[in-house]
């Protein structure tokens, strides 16, 4: 009987330990099962992100490819923008030299006493031309043409080319038309101030003539030879200059200007202070105080009759379109701004 027992109880313990060791490998195998499906997973998620980033790499690869054939045409690009700014520069240059000779141009035509053939035309200035009344040095503008014509045969001649003569071939063809003999003028003008200046004048008094009935203006303080029906217009205005533009009866034509502001404080100002000589009477033509016939444009468009060009001994000043704005630009300014786009050209390259 206790043999069976015991037969019995070995035959039971067995059947536990395979029953727990049965169950403890279900557990293993499960717990396997489950590793090997999470693994299943990530391995599919890093085979989806491999196959992403595979994707990713091959649009960078095209981009980049892109990337480089647009650098290279940049490149070929920049290397042509680089030789045209180069060429640019080298317009540029030849055109600072022209503004830099014009400018130089006005300088060397600014006296007579520059050039050896005036030397008559200086004395009979000097002799009939001024005055001095104390410390007041009197100048008659219409003894100017006076001298130049009827002393010195000078007369006016048409220029179809519209070329700015100096001095030299001024005297060379005995004239010239209205631009020529605004310059001389001009010339002749800055001689006799320095000749009043030498002689330790303290004032300059001008003296042109304006229309009046059964007045006499005469030319030359000599008085030989007079203007009827005209008579004396004096006026002390220190600053004068060349002014061009449209005006009534005879179109494109420069006239004398004279002004108490200069012309390189303010063109504007200048302009609207001034009255205007013809150079190749001395008569009064406009004074521009008062009248509003002749416009000074300053930032607009003006037609009909105006003024759009003056210039001096040191430079000239237009009233043009520059940019996207009307103003008045001067050759010396025109010169700053040149410069400047150049520098910057050259910084590029």
């Amino acid at each position: 009987m206790e043999e069976k027992y015991l037969y019995f109880s070995i035959i039971s313990l067995l059947v536990l330990i395979f029953v727990v060791f049965a169950f403890i490998s279900i557990s293993k195998q499960n717990k396997l099962e489950n590793q090997i499906s999470f693994l299943d997973y990530n391995n599919q998620q890093k085979e989806n992100l491999i196959s992403q980033l595979q994707g990713q790499k091959q649009e960078l690869s095209g981009e980049k490819q892109e990337l480089q054939t647009e650098n290279q045409e940049l490149s070929q690009d920049l290397d042509k923008l680089k030789v045209e700014a180069y060429n640019t520069i080298k317009e540029i240059e030849e055109f600072e030299n022209r503004i830099k000779n014009s400018l130089e141009w006005f300088n060397e035509n600014s006296n007579i006493n520059y050039f050896d053939e005036y030397h008559s035309i200086e004395r009979d200035l000097k002799n009939d031309c001024v005055n001095f009344d104390e410390d007041i040095c009197e100048i008659k503008l219409s003894c100017l043409n006076y001298v130049n014509n009827e002393e010195n045969e000078f007369s006016y001649q048409k220029d179809e080319k519209d070329h700015l003569l100096g001095l030299e071939e001024i005297y060379k063809q005995k004239g010239g038309d209205c631009e020529d003999y605004s310059t001389l003028a001009m010339a002749e003008l800055n001689y006799l101030i320095d000749y009043c200046d030498d002689n330790k004048m303290n004032e300059t008094l001008y003296i042109a003539f304006k229309d009046k009935d059964n007045k006499k203006h005469y030319v030359e303080f000599s008085e030989n030879y007079y203007i009827e029906d005209a008579q004396d217009y004096e006026f002390y205005l220190k600053d004068y200059y060349v002014v061009c533009g449209n005006f009534i009866d005879v179109g494109g034509h420069c006239l004398l200007g004279f002004s108490d502001i200069p012309i390189n404080v303010d063109v504007y100002r200048s302009l609207k202070n001034a009255i205007l000589i013809e150079p190749q009477t001395g008569e009064i033509k406009y004074d521009l105080r008062r009248d509003t016939v002749i416009k000074v444009p300053k930032k607009d468009y003006i037609e009909d009759f105006y003024i759009y060009l003056v210039y001096d001994n040191e430079d000239m000043y237009l009233f043009n379109l520059f940019g996207d704005e009307y103003k008045w630009m001067s050759y010396s300014n025109f010169a700053t701004e040149v410069e400047d786009l150049k520098q910057n050209l050259q910084n590029f390259i």
